[in-house]
């Protein structure tokens, strides 16, 4: 396995990576792309938030119910975020390269 926390990655050089009889230069993303990624990557989760909005139009709550609700919205949303590089948001490239 390669490892892209070196100075080389930080600094925008290609790594080479072999793969059989196969080499390939593998350029670090920058900060944009790696951000457009992780926004990729949370779009692919439902926001807590839309999923409560959602319930709470369908169903009648009372206030107590319904901060019930916002606040497990809150704790899923601080606790529930998929990173790039973690087996919920790599599972993802499995799922995408079936479809495509």
């Amino acid at each position: 396995m390669q490892d892209f926390t070196s100075i080389t990655a930080l600094t925008g050089q290609p790594t080479r990576l072999d793969a059989g009889d196969e080499s390939h230069e593998i350029h670090p993303l920058d900060g944009e792309r790696l951000a457009k990624l992780q926004a990729w990557v949370d779009s692919k989760f439902p926001n807590p938030f839309d999923v409560v909005a959602e319930e709470v139009e369908r169903r009648a709550y009372n206030m107590s119910q319904h901060q019930f609700l916002l606040k497990s919205a809150l704790e899923l949303q601080s606790k529930t975020r998929r990173l790039i590089g973690t087996p919920e948001a790599d599972a993802l490239n499995a799922v995408v390269g079936r479809a495509g």
